[in-house]
């Protein structure tokens, strides 16, 4: 499981405030795979994991959505929040 998320982002890459939040996210499989290092990683990388499996749950309003990756199993592994729309 790789559970990778970005600050907004202009599709330059570049981090933007008014840019779209990305998650690049795998859920299942046999194995966790692999996963940079934390001083190697994609410019903007708020959060990774790949120790554990799990679900990514987006629930989307008009104005607004929330994010919660849901763990398989008993992982202490969090990451959550709430976001306005633009």
């Amino acid at each position: 499981m790789m559970d990778p998320s970005f600050r907004p982002l202009h599709p330059d890459g570049n981090a933007d405030l008014n840019g779209v939040v990305q998650w690049v996210v795998g859920t299942g499989g046999k194995s966790h795979g692999g996963l940079a290092p934390a001083g190697s990683r994609r410019p903007n990388s708020v959060t990774a994991v790949s120790t554990t499996f799990g679900v990514l749950r987006l629930v989307l309003r008009g104005d607004s959505y929330d994010w919660r990756f849901l763990v398989e199993g008993s992982s202490a592994y969090d990451d959550s929040g709430t976001a306005s729309c633009h």
